[in-house]
């Protein structure tokens, strides 16, 4: 679903688009919860990944952006990157590095320990 907001800005489910300066601002994706969890005796069948990487392309099919941000919390851990969370993480910067032109992270509270995959990457 798509409402438009203020003229120039787009609400799309968990994104916002902002159709003057092409950026789509998405927020808490958490990646790793699945193995965060399961240090905590709790077992999931399956990682949620492909399932927000899928809507994320989405997003970005829909929308056209020229720029993606991803506000806060890219993954779950306090502490250190996770197997998972590095795996999925360099996944997802990977693929939207191949669809938009620039990538920004602003790091939440959840990314102390992103910040030497973000380097690798240049963001």
């Amino acid at each position: 679903m798509v409402k438009k907001l203020f003229g120039r800005f787009l609400l799309l489910d968990n994104g916002l688009y902002d159709e003057e300066t092409s950026t789509l601002a998405v927020a808490d994706l958490h990646i790793g919860y699945e193995a965060a969890l399961e240090k905590q005796g709790i077992v999931l069948p399956t990682s949620s990944y492909g399932l927000l990487k899928k809507h994320l392309v989405s997003l970005i099919d829909a929308t056209k952006p020229e720029k993606v941000v991803i506000v806060g919390d890219v993954k779950h851990e306090f502490g250190e990157t996770s197997a998972q969370e590095w795996k999925e993480t360099k996944d997802l910067l990977e693929t939207l590095m191949s669809k938009v032109k620039t990538v920004v992270v602003v790091r939440g509270n959840h990314d102390n320990f992103l910040v030497p995959l973000l380097k690798k990457y240049g963001i």
